[in-house]
């Protein structure tokens, strides 16, 4: 970035308040001062039990036979059909490398050896609204397993 391009600053939080909530999500309604804008509704989602390290979820590359394995959802915010890598939420008292194994044994009926399980990397998939991690792996040399799971919406 150009030397006349500064960094913004950080914002100071000057005010939360719940809106509304569910079982996994806060919505928020922050009170924000950054540099010289004040907003007074900055929405965010927060979710419940935030782990220290932020990560509140998971995705999965799997891969099976030297091709990589897409969910085919259609989520109810948006209202059409699309491609996903099956993904999820951390449970309490799981590590992101165990949620990754059981979400991908859910959603696709597919394990891998945990030698196979490869963490690529940690992203922020909206990080001005939602206010949580992703942890990704790439699950390699993945086989069937014989699951039977009750569907989510949104699948």
């Amino acid at each position: 970035m150009p030397d006349d391009h500064p960094a913004p600053t950080r914002p100071t939080r000057l005010g939360s308040r719940v809106v509304a909530e569910n079982t996994v999500w806060r919505v928020c309604l922050e009170h924000v001062l950054q540099d010289s804008a004040e907003v007074g509704d900055y929405l965010v989602l927060r979710l419940k039990g935030d782990r220290a390290d932020g990560i509140g979820g998971v995705a999965i590359l799997p891969e099976l036979e030297g091709r990589i394995g897409l969910l085919n959802v259609c989520r109810i915010a948006v209202d059409r059909p699309g491609l996903e890598v099956p993904r999820g939420f951390i449970d309490d008292g799981e590590t992101p490398a165990e949620a990754a194994l059981r979400e991908l044994r859910e959603e696709t009926g597919l394990t891998c050896d945990e030698g196979n399980l490869c963490r690529l990397t940690t992203i922020a998939i909206e990080p001005g609204t939602i206010a949580a991690r992703v942890a990704v792996f790439a699950a390699r040399r993945c086989y069937p397993v014989i699951t039977k799971q009750e569907p989510e919406i949104g699948l």
